[in-house]
């Protein structure tokens, strides 16, 4: 398939995909007619891309055509961190080049990391000393890096005091040690082929990026963040390299570059971050939907209160019975539980039938006992009921939900 790869390794999924776009690549004699001699494209140079998977078929298409296109360029944006062999990404790094925001998943999923990270679960879970109800509590809540020290010795015990000498610690061991040999015979480790340049967030808000020149292993750990999943969407991306300058990529490794950008001058003194409670108004990791409820559930409440207490709902001609003489008064308003009072304004002339000789008092009368509602008016009540229980609870549910505890600097 273009490229002799005797000896190298790499992702059999992505392989089998890009088998098949090469073949009806060239089946269909895409790109020799696009650079033959007589097309009027042949002076532009190929540029192959793609965004998360896609992106690790555009870094594996484009080993397989470089042979054919030696000036090809490949920008792969997100991709998946186990594509190719650690040779055969060396080798990438002449024309491939990868673009990775801040805490993007995608890039560091692999079976290593994923291993390290399950390791790593159950190491935490053995120094658990709290239960497992309160220690979700906890982690639900927001943290800033400076009170995460004192916060984890609430509900950790400290890793030298941890008895490893139990049957769970002999169990955990043998089966790290079983999947560690199991990988070791199914092939060597994949990395993200290529070039790799990193945008790193240095205002916390997504407002200001700084890209960087890291190295594959860069990204040899799975970071568990709150913008694990947001920093994987393409959009974004592009957004933040159409503000950057792209042909300045800082050549600093990561830790010194926001050493240097996050703590220019002395070295600050923190003191102690202490824990306050705060209100946070639908505060939710799902954004948009919590709000859209809030909104549901606020407009529903407002319009519930605003029938009840309205005498003008609805239009209806009324017929009154005094000493058995029925009266009938056209047009009159009504509301749910109540209705408008009119007056005249010729007492010597009034005619109710006739709209032109009274008019609204702007007072709000209740029905009387004697009132009997028709079924449509009971079906409003009943809805309006509904309403104002429904909005009454999902308020108070979607407000009580979002009082979280955050450290004063979590912000």
């Amino acid at each position: 398939c273009g490229f002799n790869g005797e000896g190298h390794y790499c992702h059999k999924g992505v392989l089998t995909r890009c088998k098949w776009l090469y073949n009806d690549i060239k089946k269909r004699h895409t790109l020799k007619s696009l650079f033959s001699c007589s097309s009027p494209y042949r002076q532009f140079k190929l540029f192959i891309t793609g965004h998360s998977l896609g992106a690790g078929c555009a870094q594996m298409l484009s080993v397989m055509l470089r042979p054919s296109f030696p000036s090809l360029k490949c920008f792969a944006i997100g991709p998946p961190g186990c594509v190719l062999d650690e040779e055969l990404a060396d080798i990438c790094e002449e024309f491939i080049t990868c673009i990775v925001q801040q805490d993007d998943i995608i890039p560091r999923l692999s079976p290593s990391n994923a291993e390290s990270l399950r390791n790593q679960l159950f190491e935490v879970l053995a120094r658990v000393k709290v239960s497992k109800i309160n220690l979700f509590k906890d982690v639900r809540n927001p943290c800033h890096e400076l009170s995460l020290a004192k916060r984890n010795s609430a509900v950790l015990h400290p890793k030298e005091s941890v008895n490893r000498d139990t049957e769970y610690y002999t169990k955990l061991n043998e089966y790290i040690n079983e999947r560690a040999e199991k990988n070791r015979r199914s092939g060597p480790t994949l990395y993200i082929p290529g070039k790799i340049i990193h945008l790193i967030d240095i205002s916390s808000d997504g407002s200001q990026y700084v890209p960087y020149w890291a190295t594959r292993y860069s990204f040899d750990e799975i970071v568990l963040s709150d913008r694990l999943i947001t920093d994987h969407k393409s959009g974004p991306v592009a957004d933040i390299l159409k503000s950057i300058r792209l042909d300045q990529v800082d050549e600093l490794p990561p830790d010194c570059h926001l050493l240097e950008l996050m703590h220019d001058g002395e070295d600050e003194e923190y003191e102690e971050v202490t824990e306050a409670t705060f209100f946070t108004c639908f505060k939710s990791t799902r954004g948009r939907y919590t709000f859209a409820l809030a909104v549901l559930v606020t407009v529903t409440l407002v319009l519930s209160f605003m029938v009840d207490h309205s005498c003008d709902f609805f239009s209806r001609d009324a017929v009154i019975s005094i000493n058995d003489v029925e009266y009938k008064y056209p047009h009159m308003e009504f509301g749910l539980f109540g209705h408008e009072l009119k007056y005249c304004l010729d007492e010597d002339g009034c005619d109710m039938m006739h709209n032109s000789t009274v008019e609204d008092a702007g007072l709000c009368f209740p029905f009387p006992p004697a009132f009997h509602p028709d079924g449509y008016m009971v079906a409003s009540r009943a809805f309006s009921l509904f309403g104002m229980i429904f909005g009454s609870i999902s308020f108070a549910i979607v407000w009580a939900s979002t009082c979280l505890n955050l450290g004063r600097r979590t912000w």
